[in-house]
């Protein structure tokens, strides 16, 4: 999702017809971005070192910090906090 997001590959969604014209544009990809994982559990981690091979700056949320604080540099945000059913 990060990748489609970043490369803004949702546009192309549908079209029948691509021309070169349509890749003329910069298209970023994810090294240097800023991504904070909401969560540094099993998930969270594994998210993380996935962002890391893609070059990105990770930092992790984890219970006691500030939500806003932590995620305000952000260009992505991954939520891999649990939930509960109860």
């Amino acid at each position: 999702m990060m990748l489609s997001l970043s490369r803004k590959l949702t546009k192309y969604i549908g079209i029948k017809e691509i021309t070169d014209k349509d890749f003329m544009e910069d298209i970023p990809g994810l090294a240097g971005k800023n991504v904070t994982v909401l969560g540094k559990g099993n998930i969270g981690s594994r998210v993380g070192k996935l962002c890391e091979a893609f070059d990105m700056n990770v930092s992790y949320f984890k219970r006691g910090d500030n939500l806003l604080e932590t995620v305000k540099n952000a260009d992505f945000v991954a939520n891999c906090l649990g939930h509960s059913l109860k």
